[in-house]
């Protein structure tokens, strides 16, 4: 292959990459955290989680996509095969925010008013259906636990956390979390914010673990 040959390949290639970064935003994306979000919310989002139907508008797809995803068309997966056919897939509507850092402000109150401020780094994984976990990393990089978390409407980054039980390496112990949250897109930029309130018990002792952060890089 010549080398205006490679030349001409990767010139493309990089059309191609700033094509996907400058297009192509869900919905659920610019929409803010629901104001109104209550226990009720997540009762009627549990029970018709298991209903299907397409969330996307385009008229080219006949898939029955679930209330948890939009039906996009992607290409072969060949980054220098941008003109040949597309097909319509069912893509789960939080991939978006997969293995996002957030930079964060964690505030941990006890019971009596004391309280301690740090600051920690969240990581979203990816998402199945309308769950995720959140890699929580506080003190280096060997402290890390994960919380699921569990969103309550497709149009609303509104999510829950129910009672799980997980290894917190800082306390050297099992506890048992729960709480709220939201995680939504900051307007038009790129960015997202995220927002996590936990309850916990320590010796005892009942906490409150108040998280709020974004992925944007500073001015």
């Amino acid at each position: 292959m010549t080398n205006k040959n490679i030349s001409i390949k990767y010139l493309a290639l990089a059309i191609l990459v700033f094509i996907s970064f400058t297009s192509c935003e869900d919905n659920w994306g610019e929409i803010e955290s629901n104001s109104n979000f209550s226990s009720q919310d997540y009762n009627n989002s549990s029970s018709n989680s298991g209903s299907s139907s397409s969330s996307s508008s385009s008229s080219g797809c006949t898939l029955n996509c679930s209330i948890w995803e939009d039906c996009v068309r992607r290409g072969s997966g060949d980054p220098f095969d941008f003109f040949g056919p597309k097909r319509w897939v069912c893509e789960n509507i939080f991939t978006k925010t997969f293995n996002r850092r957030y930079n964060t402000v964690l505030v941990i109150t006890d019971e009596y008013g004391n309280q301690v401020d740090k600051d920690i780094h969240i990581t979203s994984k990816y998402p199945t259906n309308n769950t995720l976990s959140l890699n929580i990393q506080e003190e280096g990089f060997d402290n890390r636990f994960d919380i699921r978390i569990e969103f309550l409407n497709p149009s609303y980054g509104d999510f829950v956390v129910n009672s799980q039980t997980v290894y917190n390496p800082i306390l050297n112990e099992s506890i048992t979390y729960s709480g709220t949250g939201s995680l939504t897109k900051n307007g038009s930029r790129a960015s997202y914010t995220i927002i996590l309130d936990l309850n916990y018990t320590y010796n005892g002792t009942n906490y409150n673990y108040n998280c709020i952060g974004s992925d944007a890089y500073p001015n």
